[in-house]
């Protein structure tokens, strides 16, 4: 019981510190919207794939913008 207050605790500094520092520094692009090209001319000669976009990948949910993304950010991070 005392660890889960702690844990509690210890989120909610790291939290804080994260919105105070790093509030509004992921910003989503501005063309979310447009689907990704698939065509065979990203695949290159030892047949890998380039690595997905930023909205494919998803990445600007994780943030520190709000109180309830970082909680979640840290969690990701746990």
């Amino acid at each position: 019981r005392a660890f889960a207050g702690v844990l509690v605790v210890v989120y909610y500094v790291f939290a804080v510190f994260g919105i105070w520092l790093f509030e509004g520094a992921i910003k989503p692009p501005p063309e979310m919207s447009v689907p990704s090209n698939t065509s065979t001319k990203n695949i290159t000669s030892n047949y890998s794939m380039e690595c997905g976009t930023y909205e494919q990948l998803g990445y600007w949910p994780n943030n520190f913008d709000d109180f309830a993304a970082a909680i979640i950010l840290l969690y990701d991070v746990m």
